[in-house]
């Protein structure tokens, strides 16, 4: 009401005395009318259940969604209402989500950690925000209550590597050679550099080794923990294989 009633009128005033110069105050009613807005904006924004953090939907859920919409649209009788339960049922599918139990930026900025109570904690530069963005939606998680700290113990991480284990089944995230060769000596199964090393190629015979340039081409590494081994899926993988991503 404030903008079709206060605003629009003001603002088409201002326009017609602006020819003889009278519109200053004019304007000055007009930029009180939109910090009035805004404050309205951020009390509703304040209140209790205002904004709801749902983690992404997996892309069954869009297949429910389209079919639903197109349901009501078509028809008119009331078997049309039907495509509300199609719409619902759509929302039933975030079990099948995949839950990630490691990300980590292209070139290891940052990375997401998920925890055994389902909880995800963050480690990492703080001037890295847009991937904590990203993730945080993601994983349905309000931005503002991220902890993103440059050294998370349960990351286990020393000058040389980090150490994430699942079930005696490790993942090392290598800072250095020194790091790589103790990781390759030990029980690590997948070995990930993310530090750039001059001249260092790293080769683990019997191991998966991701490389830094391979992780700045295929960008974020996501990594889960199924069947008693860990998986790995890349941004490129879930892309395709498609000209404009090679």
């Amino acid at each position: 009401p404030i903008v079709g009633v206060w605003v629009m009128p003001l603002g088409v005033l201002a326009f017609l005395l602006m020819p003889f110069g009278l519109d200053g105050p004019v304007f000055y009613w007009i930029g009180q009318s939109v910090d009035l807005i805004l404050d309205i904006a951020r009390w509703v924004a304040n209140l209790p259940g205002a904004v709801w953090h749902l983690p992404a939907l997996p892309p069954t859920a869009l297949g429910f969604f389209t079919i639903g919409f197109a349901w009501l649209c078509i028809w008119r009788r009331m078997w049309r209402l039907f495509g509300i339960v199609i719409i619902a049922a759509g929302f039933l599918t975030l079990p099948l989500q995949r839950k990630y139990d490691l990300l980590v930026e292209p070139g290891g900025k940052v990375m997401a950690l998920r925890l055994a109570n389902g909880e995800y904690i963050f480690q990492g530069s703080t001037r890295e925000n847009y991937y904590r963005e990203i993730w945080a939606g993601w994983f349905g998680l309000d931005e503002g209550k991220i902890n993103l700290d440059r050294d998370q113990p349960d990351f286990h991480c020393d000058d040389d590597k980090c150490l994430i284990t699942r079930d005696d089944k490790t993942i090392a995230l290598i800072r250095s050679e020194a790091g790589f060769d103790a990781a390759c000596a030990g029980a690590a199964e997948i070995l990930m550099t993310i530090k750039r090393l001059e001249d260092f190629h790293g080769d683990c015979p019997g191991r998966q080794a991701i490389r830094y340039w391979d992780a700045i081409d295929n960008g974020t590494y996501a990594f889960y923990f199924q069947g008693g081994d860990w998986h790995t899926v890349n941004v490129n993988d879930l892309r395709g294989d498609r000209p404009w991503v090679r």
